[in-house]
C-alpha cells in the first residue's frame, strides 16, 4: 500500500495508507467503492476501532446489538455500512440521523447514512440494532451462536452479525456479550483474547490487523468434546483447542496438529496468531484468523490459511485467489510441470471492486497457475515454495492485491509474469477484453471444484445444527 504524508485533513482518498497532519494514520478503503447517489456521494467507511455489546436474552429469543464505532471516510460524502440485522437507530457523533438502504452497483444492500463528512476527520457513529433470528439460536435456557462464514458464491462476513465495511479494513474490535435470565452453563470459543467477569458475560479483544473475514465467536451450550494442547512453536507457543461432537473427531485432529504446524512453519515460517482454534464439523471449511470450522480432511487446507488468507489477507474478491492457489497447491502436494500455454484463460482476479467473494475457478486455476510458476522457477531459484516463504514474511498481517502478488513474484525472481496473469488471472484475450469466470456446474452452488481438499460452504441449516 501507497504511504503518503499530507498536508491538511482534506484528502482525496487514495488505496492505501495516509498520515494525517495530526499524525493520524489510517488505512484507507478504496475510493472506487465509492458511488453517486441522490446527487451525493455513498462512500465506505474507514474503520478504525468498534466496541460491540450484545445482550442475548433466551426467554424473549433477542439479541440487541450496539455497535460503537470509530471511522475516518476516504473522500467527502455519505458514509455507508453493511449490516444483515435489523437497526433501531443511528447516531453520528451524539446526533440521531437517518439511514437509506440502498443498492451499490454490485448490486447488494448497504446502508447509507443521511449525512455527509468531510475525508479524513474522526467520526463516532452508534448503532443499536437486532441480530436476526437466523443468526443465532435460542434454546431453553441457552443460545448457540457461531460467526460462520463463507467466502465462495454468495457468502458473507462480519456483517452478518454486525456492522461492517469491506475485507481491506483492519480495524482493532473489543467484542463483550452477557445473557440475561439465565445462568445456565455456556462455552465460548474464539480466537481472540478472552475474559470473564462473571459466568454470564466475556469480553473478547481482537489484533488490530483483523478484517471482517477473521473475528471467530462461538458461544454455546452445546457440551462438546474439547481437546487441548500446546505446540511447542518455532517463536512461541501455540495454544491449540479443538472441538467437535465428535469425541473421535475431536482426538483425530489433535494428534494431526502437531505434523501440520511443523510442516507449514518450515516451509513458510513461524506462525503468526497468537493460538489456533479449529471446530471439526464434519462439513464446511472457512478460515479465520487462527481458526476454523472444518472437516477433518481439509484441516491442513484451513490451516494452511492462517498463513496465506488470515495472515496474508486478501483485500477483496479480486485477490481472494491468492490462498486459495497456494492451499490448493499444498494439498496436491506441491506438482511441477507444465508451461503458460498449458493453463486456460479464466478471470479469476479482475472482478468488480465491489465484489467480495472468490470466484470457484480459483481452486483448479489456482492451483495450476502455481504448479506452471514453480516449473518456471526450478532452474535458477529451486521452484516456488521458498518464493512463497519471502512472501509471506514481507507480507504478514498485510493486505495485498493481485497486482501486488505479481510485484512482488517478479521483484523475486526477475521474471516478466506479464503473460501467464493476463491469461490465467485476469482472463485477457489477445483483443484484451477481459474474460468471466465459468459458473458453477448445475446443482454444485457453494461446491468448489473435484480434486480438491475444500469442502462446500455450510448450508444455513448446518450452521443452526452446528451451534
Amino acid at each position: 500500500m501507497t504511504r503518503l504524508l499530507v498536508m491538511s485533513a482534506l484528502i482525496v482518498g487514495l488505496l492505501g495508507s495516509v498520515t494525517l497532519n495530526a499524525q493520524v494514520t489510517i488505512d484507507v478503503v478504496s475510493p472506487i467503492r465509492a458511488f453517486d447517489l441522490d446527487g451525493a456521494r455513498a462512500v465506505p467507511m474507514n474503520v478504525q476501532n468498534m466496541t460491540l455489546d450484545l445482550t442475548i436474552d433466551p426467554a424473549k429469543k433477542e439479541t440487541v446489538g450496539r455497535a460503537t464505532i470509530q471511522f475516518q471516510s476516504p473522500e467527502a460524502g455519505r458514509p455507508y455500512f453493511l449490516l444483515k440485522g435489523i437497526i433501531q437507530s443511528v447516531q453520528l457523533n451524539g446526533q440521531l440521523i437517518g439511514v437509506q438502504p440502498s443498492e451499490n452497483p454490485g448490486d447488494e444492500t448497504v446502508n447509507v447514512l443521511s449525512s455527509a463528512v468531510p475525508p479524513g476527520i474522526n467520526q463516532t457513529l452508534q448503532i443499536d440494532y437486532l441480530i436476526t433470528v437466523d443468526a443465532i439460536s435460542y434454546r431453553e435456557g441457552g443460545v448457540g451462536f457461531v460467526t460462520a462464514m463463507a467466502d465462495i458464491s454468495d457468502g458473507n462476513f462480519f456483517e452478518e452479525y454486525a456492522p461492517a465495511s469491506y475485507e481491506d479494513d483492519q480495524l482493532k474490535l473489543i467484542l463483550n456479550a452477557s445473557l440475561v435470565g439465565t445462568d445456565k452453563p455456556h462455552q465460548i470459543f474464539t480466537n481472540g483474547t478472552v475474559t470473564q467477569p462473571n459466568p454470564t458475560s466475556w469480553s473478547i479483544e481482537f489484533p488490530p490487523y483483523f478484517t471482517t473475514s477473521s473475528f471467530y465467536v462461538h458461544l454455546t451450550d452445546t457440551d462438546f468434546e474439547v481437546r487441548r494442547s500446546t505446540y511447542p512453536g518455532v517463536e512461541k507457543p501455540i495454544p491449540i483447542t479443538v472441538y467437535s461432537a465428535s469425541a473421535r473427531a475431536a482426538d483425530e485432529a489433535i494428534a494431526a496438529l502437531p505434523e501440520l504446524f511443523s510442516e507449514l512453519e518450515g516451509d513458510y515460517g513461524p506462525y503468526l496468531h497468537g493460538s489456533f482454534t479449529a471446530f471439526i464439523s464434519g462439513s464446511g471449511g472457512m478460515e479465520h484468523g487462527g481458526a476454523t470450522i472444518t472437516s477433518l480432511a481439509a484441516l491442513g487446507h484451513e490451516l494452511t490459511h492462517s498463513w496465506f488468507g488470515r495472515g496474508v489477507m486478501p483485500s477483496g474478491g479480486s485477490s481472494g485467489w491468492i490462498d486459495e492457489a497456494i492451499a490448493t497447491w499444498r494439498d496436491r502436494d506441491y506438482p511441477r510441470s507444465g508451461t503458460v500455454e498449458d493453463l486456460d484463460p479464466a478471470n479469476i482476479g479482475n472482478l468488480s471492486p465491489f465484489e467480495r467473494f472468490t470466484p470457484f475457478a480459483a481452486y483448479d486455476q489456482g492451483g495450476d497457475l502455481l504448479t506452471v510458476m514453480d516449473n518456471l522457477f526450478a532452474g535458477n531459484l529451486g521452484g516456488l515454495k521458498s518464493v512463497l516463504r519471502d512472501f509471506f514474511s514481507t507480507w504478514k498481517t498485510r493486505l495485498v492485491s493481485t497486482e501486488d502478488f505479481q510485484n512482488f513474484l517478479q521483484s523475486r525472481t526477475a521474471t516478466n509474469l506479464d503473460p501467464i496473469f493476463e491469461t490465467a488471472v485476469l482472463g485477457r484475450n489477445t483483443a484484451g477484453t477481459v474474460g468471466t469466470t465459468p459458473p458453477a456446474e448445475p446443482g454444485q452452488v457453494g461446491v468448489p471444484p473435484a480434486g480438491t481438499l475444500h469442502p462446500p460452504s455450510l448450508t444455513p441449516e448446518e450452521i443452526r445444527d452446528l451451534r
